[in-house]
């Protein structure tokens, strides 16, 4: 009871150290941020096959996963802001690549939350290398509209 959705996978022997950070803004639908990742998934398949190396294992370190989000409200304690970097950086750090699923190129929500910036700059400033995720719809209507503007 009360545990984070990856600690019942554990328990399944059904999760791995994390090799990816996943970094997103929570408003996010779920069906944005699946159909970021599925888009991902497809060109880093085909970027590891042509590679001629097997894909391996992928392991998203994704909070909402990872966090135990009831655990985290229902103890009422203030976090500090060291107690909460320590629970983004260290993870950050181990995984060692970053996706960074923007919802959007134009008014984007990712760029307007400081916590999102924070994990980028946190990324950068450690030289652990981010890749920009975004869904197949968002990226056909930004090229119409950047079709349009020409």
């Amino acid at each position: 009871p009360d545990c984070s959705l990856v600690d019942a996978l554990h328990k399944e022997n059904k999760s791995g150290q994390a090799n990816w950070f996943l970094s997103w803004a929570w408003s996010y639908s779920l069906d944005v941020v699946c159909n970021a990742l599925a888009r991902w998934w497809d060109s880093h398949a085909a970027v590891v096959a042509s590679e001629a190396c097997p894909t391996g294992s992928v392991y998203l370190w994704w909070c909402f996963f990872v966090n135990n989000q009831f655990r985290m409200l229902e103890d009422g304690i203030t976090q500090d802001t060291d107690s909460l970097l320590k629970v983004f950086a260290e993870p950050l750090q181990r995984a060692g690549k970053v996706l960074m699923c923007m919802d959007n190129f134009q008014n984007c929500t990712y760029t307007s939350r400081i916590w999102c910036i924070y994990e980028i700059f946190s990324a950068v400033r450690r030289n652990i290398p981010v890749t920009l995720i975004i869904p197949q719809l968002e990226l056909e209507q930004e090229m119409e509209t950047l079709t349009e503007m020409v």
